[in-house]
């Protein structure tokens, strides 16, 4: 758990304002797998990245390809095909890491 609260400490060093992303991904187990869904693969943790935080709706992570310095995502741990299907309770909950 340190090294996610050092990693979020590091994101917010490197710019004040952290740019998110807003991205909704599956939980594990609760769809049929989409294998080409990066989301989908680091909700399993079949897929590496850098974890900020972490609770049980969301994820917040590094991009591993960043607009800038501090740019990192925030998604649900549930899929969906676009933004416009992310039901209001989820979408809040990303929301509330902003």
């Amino acid at each position: 758990m340190r090294q996610f609260a050092d990693d979020a400490h590091l994101a917010r060093k490197l710019n004040e304002e952290v740019m998110i992303v807003v991205t909704s991904v599956m939980a594990a187990g609760a769809a049929p797998s989409r294998p080409s869904c990066v989301f989908c693969e680091i909700v399993r943790r079949r897929e590496p990245c850098i974890l900020l935080y972490e609770d049980g709706d969301t994820l917040a992570l590094m991009d591993k390809h960043p607009a800038n310095d501090g740019h990192c995502l925030v998604i649900t741990k549930e899929h969906y095909e676009t933004l416009f299907e992310t039901p209001p309770e989820d979408f809040a909950a990303v929301r509330a890491l902003w």
